[in-house]
Protein backbone atom coordinates (compact mmCIF):
# COMPACT_ATOMS: atom_id res chain seq x y z
CA UNK A 1 0.00 0.00 0.00
CA UNK A 2 2.40 2.67 0.68
CA UNK A 3 5.07 1.45 -2.00
CA UNK A 4 2.90 4.02 -4.10
CA UNK A 5 3.40 6.73 -2.48
CA UNK A 6 5.87 9.72 -3.31
CA UNK A 7 8.95 9.92 -0.78
CA UNK A 8 8.23 12.47 1.65
CA UNK A 9 9.90 16.04 0.07
CA UNK A 10 12.71 17.97 1.80
CA UNK A 11 10.19 20.34 3.42
CA UNK A 12 8.08 17.43 4.46
CA UNK A 13 11.25 15.96 6.01
CA UNK A 14 12.20 18.97 8.07
CA UNK A 15 8.82 19.73 9.19
CA UNK A 16 8.37 15.65 10.29
CA UNK A 17 11.89 16.23 12.09
CA UNK A 18 10.71 19.06 13.99
CA UNK A 19 7.38 17.01 15.08
CA UNK A 20 9.55 14.49 16.30
CA UNK A 21 11.42 16.63 18.25
CA UNK A 22 8.42 17.62 20.06
CA UNK A 23 8.20 20.72 18.50
CA UNK A 24 4.22 21.90 17.78
CA UNK A 25 3.69 23.91 14.55
CA UNK A 26 1.43 26.34 12.83
CA UNK A 27 0.63 27.73 9.73
CA UNK A 28 1.86 31.23 11.19
CA UNK A 29 5.12 29.62 12.60
CA UNK A 30 5.53 27.41 9.26
CA UNK A 31 4.66 30.71 6.81
CA UNK A 32 7.84 32.29 8.54
CA UNK A 33 10.23 29.44 7.10
CA UNK A 34 8.03 29.60 3.26
CA UNK A 35 6.11 27.13 4.04
CA UNK A 36 3.21 28.12 2.43
CA UNK A 37 0.22 24.75 2.67
CA UNK A 38 1.23 23.06 5.94
CA UNK A 39 -2.01 21.40 5.79
CA UNK A 40 -1.06 19.67 2.52
CA UNK A 41 2.90 18.93 3.86
CA UNK A 42 0.88 17.72 7.55
CA UNK A 43 -1.41 15.68 4.69
CA UNK A 44 1.57 13.78 2.96
CA UNK A 45 3.44 13.09 6.03
CA UNK A 46 0.12 11.15 7.57
CA UNK A 47 -0.12 9.54 4.04
CA UNK A 48 3.44 7.56 4.97
CA UNK A 49 2.10 6.60 8.05
CA UNK A 50 2.80 9.30 10.88
CA UNK A 51 0.44 10.04 13.55
CA UNK A 52 0.50 13.82 13.05
CA UNK A 53 -2.46 15.22 15.75
CA UNK A 54 -4.13 18.36 15.50
CA UNK A 55 -5.68 21.15 17.96
CA UNK A 56 -7.38 24.31 16.23
CA UNK A 57 -6.27 27.22 17.20
CA UNK A 58 -8.15 31.06 18.07
CA UNK A 59 -8.12 32.12 14.30
CA UNK A 60 -9.08 28.82 13.01
CA UNK A 61 -5.11 27.61 12.62
CA UNK A 62 -4.26 24.22 13.93
CA UNK A 63 -1.37 23.33 15.71
CA UNK A 64 0.26 20.33 14.56
CA UNK A 65 1.61 17.92 16.61
CA UNK A 66 3.18 13.93 17.20
CA UNK A 67 2.82 12.18 20.56
CA UNK A 68 5.96 10.75 21.45
CA UNK A 69 4.15 7.86 23.32
CA UNK A 70 2.00 7.20 20.00
CA UNK A 71 4.05 8.29 16.99
CA UNK A 72 2.72 6.23 14.10
CA UNK A 73 -0.80 4.52 13.29
CA UNK A 74 -1.00 0.70 14.07
CA UNK A 75 -1.12 -0.88 11.12
CA UNK A 76 -4.64 -2.82 10.46
CA UNK A 77 -2.69 -6.42 10.92
CA UNK A 78 -1.42 -5.15 14.36
CA UNK A 79 -5.05 -4.10 15.58
CA UNK A 80 -6.75 -5.91 18.64
CA UNK A 81 -10.60 -7.53 17.76
CA UNK A 82 -12.73 -5.79 19.96
CA UNK A 83 -15.87 -7.16 21.29
CA UNK A 84 -19.41 -6.02 20.22
CA UNK A 85 -21.05 -3.81 22.22
CA UNK A 86 -23.29 -5.49 24.42
CA UNK A 87 -21.84 -9.42 24.00
CA UNK A 88 -22.65 -11.79 21.37
CA UNK A 89 -26.37 -13.28 22.22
Amino acid sequence: MMSNLKPLSRQEHAILNRLLDGERISQPQAAQEQCWRLGARIHNIRKHGWYVQATILPGRFKLYYIDADCPRFIDCDEQLALPLEGGVR
